[in-house]
């Protein structure tokens, strides 16, 4: 019986210290967030200080300012996919995205440009100048092959016909070939979406920042 007594005794003790030490854990849990909290507190004051318009909402002329020149990104070819929980928005592609000015829509190269990322700008000019490329090449390539083949099948004598027809298919091929290219290449930009995103999200917050500095002043 004693030893039932003790053994109660001693899972009461074991019990109760494990109480006191989670009480003691939370409130040293507690005094801790309560001291970044109030760390974080000085630094949002010691900025507030030193930059007053920073943390303040913009102004109606502000707004209307920066409304005019942010820039926006859309994904193109976003549709809704239904699962059994919930339906979310896909894009057939990450690269198949448009920006915007306002309202004013702008070329990748133009973006990239205006956010100020002059080498994304070059290889975004480079990117689509080889779709132009491979679109007129492939589209004088394809009129050319088919246009070899019927002036062979029309002009040249039974004997003589299909001499140049094989050429004629080759080279026509070859255009198909390239206008697919040039059309799989059209659906998508250079740059992911993702990328995109980071630069508009930088120059958002810079044109922010230099329209409540002018106007401040």
């Amino acid at each position: 019986m004693q030893r039932i007594i003790t053994s109660h005794t001693r899972n009461a003790i074991t019990m109760i210290t494990m109480i006191v030490w989670m009480l003691v854990g939370a409130q040293i849990f507690a005094q801790q967030g309560s001291t970044s909290g109030e760390n974080q507190d000085a630094s949002r004051e010691m900025a507030a200080r030193s930059s007053p318009r920073i943390g303040s909402p913009m102004t109606r002329q502000e707004m209307r300012a920066y409304e005019r020149q942010r820039v926006t990104l859309e994904l193109r070819g976003v549709y809704p996919r239904r699962h059994p929980w919930h339906v979310v928005s896909v894009s057939n592609s990450w690269r198949d995205w448009e920006a915007y000015q306002g309202f004013v829509p702008l070329a990748e190269e133009e973006f990239f440009r205006l956010t100020g990322h002059l080498k994304e700008a070059a290889e975004a000019a480079s990117y689509h100048r080889v779709n132009s490329i491979l679109t007129w090449g492939g589209l004088a390539a394809t009129l050319l092959g088919g246009l070899t083949v019927y002036a062979d099948q029309v002009n040249s004598s039974y004997l003589e016909r299909g001499r140049y027809t094989a050429a004629g298919v080759i080279l026509g091929s070859v255009g198909l070939v390239a206008l697919t290219a040039a059309g799989v290449r059209a659906m998508n930009n250079w740059a992911p979406y993702g990328q995109a995103r980071l630069a508009a999200e930088e120059y958002n917050d810079n044109l922010q920042a230099r329209l409540r500095g002018s106007t401040a002043e």
